[in-house]
């Protein structure tokens, strides 16, 4: 993201200026309670007095930047447009002996804008400000140090990339004042057409004995520079830290481009990578520049198992006939390894291939895969799932824990409980009898009593009648008490 060059004016700002110090003096001087001052804002900076200021309408798209309390957004609204009005810079601080302790910043000539405050300095040179403000927050920390910057970097006619460039450069400063200025650098220098404070971010990023926080902000900032990837790929080998090298390859996908797109599948296929910075790069090639088919392309390259997943992953979650396919492949291939074929099928199934996931199963013979099989079809819940879920327990040549996990799952599909029943008649194994009787007890509707009841009184298996008794004493159901009433009483 590139700034717009505004023409005008600028004053150089070397340091804190006498003027400056001055104001310094003036606020420690002031009484408990708060001090504002004014000063002149540059071109194109707008705000409405009380929430927010906007560094800028985008002609070309029809919108505006907005900050507020240190956050930034983009909104095409035109209501916020036409409560944006130009005016100067007001900057309101809390002082408490001699010391500032809060500091906001406001833009706009509005009415309803901020009070008046209990000193008021007036309108002051935007050259003071700045210095002042720059010099404060080189001390200051959170909401008040970003409220600062903010303040300095939209006086007008005030040249700062430079006092920028040695702030972001101080290893004595705290590194958040450090990634501040830093954060502001380029657009100042895009402002200044200062090309030497354009190299410090790279300068910063390729320094190993940097805090690593604030070299991750020099990559993030280089992002905001035309040759900011063909900057980020030259220092990539000296980043060294994973988390840096993670960030150089987020900000390369936000570039995009061919170019970008081939040293991502080179960092993701390099095995001399860590595990993590290879799968940033596949992430970054799948979700941010849509290369899918270079995924697909790049799966039999790598080996890991964890990599493979994120392209598979991926593939199912950009959609498509030829993702489908290509996963359907991975999902059938018996040499594949397990977790990744399974993997395959929980994606087409969120893909919506029911139907295909169903007819993989015969030939399919790993548990693990048929149990998620089973639980893909039960959650689409058509009519012909169930059948063939009630085709799956009833099949005598299946596993027993398969059974009885197509028996729960039919469970959770709602089946009712007159089918439920008819299914304990149609299975021919006792542990899947007894799961059922216990299915039937955690419903307690007429139909699961009836049935329970007829166990009790009728079945063949003295266990299982012994189960439907204690499921009926528990069930608290009128029917069932009175039933365990005649059957002690021997009517």
């Amino acid at each position: 993201m590139r700034y717009p060059v505004l023409a005008f004016t600028v004053l150089p700002l070397i340091g804190p200026s006498l003027a400056a110090q001055t104001l310094d003096r003036r606020i420690a001087a002031a009484p408990d309670g708060t001090v504002a001052m004014t000063f002149d804002a540059r071109p194109g900076v707008c705000g409405d007095a009380r929430t927010f200021i906007a560094e800028g309408w985008d002609t070309e798209r029809g919108r505006i930047v907005y900050t507020s309390r240190g956050s930034t957004w983009i909104n095409d609204d035109l209501q916020w447009r036409a409560d944006c009005r130009p005016g100067p810079i007001r900057v309101v601080m809390h002082v408490r002996r001699g010391t500032i302790v809060d500091l906001r910043t406001y833009a706009g000539n509005r009415e309803g804008g901020p009070p008046r405050a209990a000193t008021e300095l007036g309108h002051v040179s935007g050259l003071d400000a700045v210095a002042f403000l720059l010099h404060w927050a080189e001390r200051a920390r959170d909401e008040n140090l970003r409220e600062a910057m903010l303040a300095a970097s939209i006086a007008e006619g005030v040249v700062i990339a430079d006092r920028l460039s040695t702030m972001a450069q101080n290893k004595e400063l705290q590194p958040a004042v450090r990634e501040r200025a830093l954060r502001l650098l380029v657009p100042a220098a895009d402002r200044e057409a200062n090309h030497e404070a354009l190299s410090v971010p790279r300068r910063i990023a390729a320094d190993p004995n940097d805090v690593t926080a604030v070299r991750e902000r020099a990559i993030r900032v280089l992002g905001d520079t035309d040759d900011g990837d063909e900057a980020i790929r030259s220092l990539y080998r000296r980043l060294g830290v994973h988390a840096l090298r993670e960030r150089a390859i987020r900000v390369i996908g936000e570039f995009g481009g061919d170019t970008n797109a081939r040293w991502l599948e080179a960092i993701a296929a390099n095995t001399d990578e860590p595990l993590d910075v290879r799968e940033r790069a596949i992430r970054v090639l799948g979700d941010d520049l849509h290369e899918v088919a270079e995924l697909r392309a790049l799966y039999g390259r790598i080996e890991e198992p964890s990599l493979r997943e994120r392209v598979v992953r991926i593939s199912g979650e950009a959609g498509g006939r030829e993702n489908e396919q290509w996963l359907q492949q991975i999902a059938r291939d018996g040499a594949e390894r397990r977790e990744l074929r399974e993997r395959a099928v929980r994606v087409l199934g969120e893909m919506g291939s029911a139907d295909f996931v169903r007819d993989l199963y015969p030939d399919v013979d790993d548990p693990a895969i048929r149990e998620r099989i089973l639980r893909i079809v039960a959650e689409y819940g058509r009519a012909d799932d169930v059948t063939w879920l009630r085709g799956v327990a009833t099949d005598p040549s299946e596993r027993s824990a398969i059974r009885d996990r197509a028996v729960r799952l039919l469970e959770a599909t709602r089946m009712r409980s007159q089918d439920l029943a008819a299914l304990y008649d149609d299975v021919d194994s006792r542990a899947l009898r007894d799961r059922i009787l216990r299915l039937l007890g955690e419903r307690r509707d007429d139909a699961a009593i009836d049935k329970l009841i007829t166990v009790a009184r009728d079945d063949a298996d003295a266990s299982l009648r012994r189960r439907a008794m204690r499921i009926l004493a528990d069930s608290g159901h009128p029917r069932a008490l009175e039933f365990l009433t005649r059957a002690v009483g021997g009517d």
